[in-house]
């Protein structure tokens, strides 16, 4: 991305803006996600700030990156994977992790989850056996015999 644009300011209409570079940190889950790289026009007369839709975009991707390297971060697709790998529907799911009844619909909304929930659906997804465990500890029948394969392999 260039640094060197400058655009009028369509707030004050007397300063210009240029693009800068910035970092933030956001809330993720009960941790702190910090992103550096993130992208910004600022105003030289009123301090204004704006973000371009290009911008937004890089924002964007930086911000999904940083939260797919953090230890509390599982896609939308592996939640599904992993209910649809052992059938089971959302309140099955929350059953079976020893989660609230409805935290599954929550997850798959876009809820962070907690580290400690996020490795434990990582571990049961890429190993059954685990899933027998939470299953004899929730009393819950799952029929292994038609457990559907994942469609990735095992999660680093």
């Amino acid at each position: 991305m260039r640094t060197d644009m400058q655009i009028a300011c369509r707030y004050c209409h007397e300063g210009k803006m240029s693009q800068e570079f910035y970092n933030e940190t956001f809330k993720f889950g009960r941790s702190s996600l910090a992103v550096e790289g993130l992208v910004r026009f600022r105003c030289n007369h009123c301090a204004s700030i704006m973000v371009k839709p290009s911008q937004l975009e890089h924002n964007s991707e930086l911000i999904e990156l940083a939260k797919s390297a953090s230890p509390s971060f599982v896609s939308l697709g592996t939640l599904r994977e992993f209910r649809m790998k052992y059938n089971l529907s959302q309140r099955e799911a929350s059953k079976l992790i020893g989660a609230g009844e409805g935290a599954f619909g929550k997850y798959e909304s876009g809820e962070n989850l907690s580290a400690p929930t996020a490795k434990l659906i990582r571990a049961a997804l890429t190993y059954p056996e685990v899933v027998r465990l939470l299953a004899d500890e929730a009393n819950m029948q799952i029929d292994f015999s038609d457990v559907h394969p994942t469609m990735s392999s095992p999660i680093s």
